[in-house]
């Protein structure tokens, strides 16, 4: 059912999964242990209903169906994945290292390219 959408609607489905996630990770400030799959569900469903044009382009009784759901739900979980497996780049590192520097504080901890844009944007704020 998923793999039966157009190319555009699985693109579309992609991008606010991975925008809800990160604007629901800077919600919780990246905090994994206060992270909540349920909470991020209702998060992501509330972004895509007010910002994402694929749920006008999926028929209504296709996102009620449950194998469909099943199949998206895997698929917004495989997103998160890679999202946590996409390491952060060398400018994004030494960035951080240089304002940890410049604020006079300890190391900050981030595990992927977006957290570290979140810890990015965290301490330019500070400056």
């Amino acid at each position: 059912m998923y793999k039966d959408l157009s190319r555009g609607t699985k693109l579309s489905i992609t991008y606010s999964v991975k925008k809800a996630f990160v604007l629901y990770m800077e919600s919780i400030e990246w905090n994994e242990d206060a992270y909540n799959s349920d909470k991020f569900v209702r998060f992501w469903r509330e972004y895509s209903e007010e910002s994402a044009q694929w749920t006008k382009e999926v028929d209504q009784s296709l996102l009620e169906n449950p194998v469909f759901q099943e199949e998206l739900t895997k698929k917004v979980n495989e997103i998160i994945k890679k999202i946590f497996e996409t390491a952060p780049t060398e400018n994004q590192m030494k960035k951080i290292d240089e304002l940890v520097n410049e604020l006079g504080i300890e190391d900050v901890d981030y595990s992927c390219q977006a957290e570290a844009d979140y810890q990015i944007q965290r301490l330019n704020s500070r400056l």
